[in-house]
């Protein structure tokens, strides 16, 4: 039997850029990207997450809470490409208020 190596391992959910989804989740919520941009980030990546386990992992990640994981180590570009997957809802809000 074959067993998985350690870099392929990324969990029930799957994975992003080799991490698990929890851990890009932490990631983002340590990057500051609001709750709602996370979903929508998620959702453009075509990832199947609830909207509690989005929560949970992104303010683990804000509050830098130890007993959830660690959150991924992105590069810098993997953090923006995510980022720029979907527009912030804030921001769309904003611009459709202007118009």
């Amino acid at each position: 039997m074959k067993t998985k190596s350690k870099e392929t391992q990324v969990g029930s959910l799957g994975g992003l850029h080799g991490h698990s989804i929890t851990a890009v989740l932490r990631r983002l919520g340590k990057e500051g990207v609001s709750t709602a941009h996370v979903r929508a980030i998620m959702a453009a990546k075509k990832v199947k997450v609830s909207d509690t386990t989005v929560s949970i992992q992104v303010n683990a990640g804000r509050s830098g809470d130890k007993e959830r994981g660690k959150p991924a180590e992105l590069t810098a570009a993997q953090v923006k490409e995510l980022v720029s997957a979907a527009p912030d809802p804030k921001t769309v809000e904003k611009a459709d208020a202007k118009k």
